[in-house]
């Protein structure tokens, strides 16, 4: 992805808008992934390693869904799979994704706050939630999940463009922003965005002397 795709949308500050989405963000699996009552007896028979297994079987089908570009499909099958085994962690955060391409943003960040509390260590479905408010121009719900995503993993090279992108669009210049946007520099090897960390490197140090001077 090119930085000008990573720079639209406005910088609207917000506070909140993370517990307000999570809740309405909640799924409905119900009856449409239950299956008829054959399958659910069917199911109520398996053990929980066997409910897994069954699970991971249609998560590499939604997946093969997926990459045929076939989202719809791809959703549904994800859904079955969580309403037979839901500490999937792929596949809340690969479900997430497929909400984010279709549009359906609250949902996505709520298939993405499951992965996250399965996977406490994976930076990957914070980034993409900070990638959703990105995405609707909410800058500073983005910029504080790139931050969580990049104490998860620091060399996280998606995060460090979506933190410098979310903090130009906030025009936020500060140590950390500075440390971000060094790490990101020395670590990019796209042109595009190599040029792009340069110029928030020199922006942000620019605003930072000005502070000093200024006695901030």
């Amino acid at each position: 992805m090119g930085a000008d795709e990573h720079m639209n949308g406005q910088s609207r500050t917000t506070s909140g808008r993370v517990v307000v989405w999570a809740l309405a963000g909640a799924l409905t699996l119900g009856a449409t992934l239950s299956g008829c009552g054959e399958r659910a007896r069917d199911l109520s028979q398996l053990t929980g390693e066997d409910r897994r297994g069954e699970a991971l079987v249609i998560s590499r089908d939604a997946e093969r869904l997926a990459a045929m570009g076939k989202t719809d499909d791809a959703i549904l099958r994800y859904q079955e799979a969580l309403s037979i085994s839901g500490d999937l962690a792929g596949a809340w955060n690969n479900l997430g994704e497929l909400y984010m391409r279709r549009g359906s943003y609250a949902d996505a960040v709520s298939a993405f706050g499951v992965a996250a509390g399965l996977t406490p260590s994976d930076p990957r479905p914070v980034y993409n939630t900070g990638l959703v408010y990105q995405k609707v121009g909410w800058a500073k719900d983005a910029i504080d999940h790139y931050a969580e995503a990049l104490k998860r993993d620091e060399n996280m090279q998606e995060a460090l463009r979506g933190h410098a992108v979310a903090a130009d669009m906030l025009g936020r210049a500060d140590d950390k922003t500075l440390e971000y946007i060094r790490r990101g520099l020395l670590r990019e090897t796209d042109p595009e965005w190599r040029e792009f960390f340069e110029r928030q490197r020199f922006r942000v140090e620019a605003e930072m002397r000005a502070l000093t001077r200024r006695g901030g």
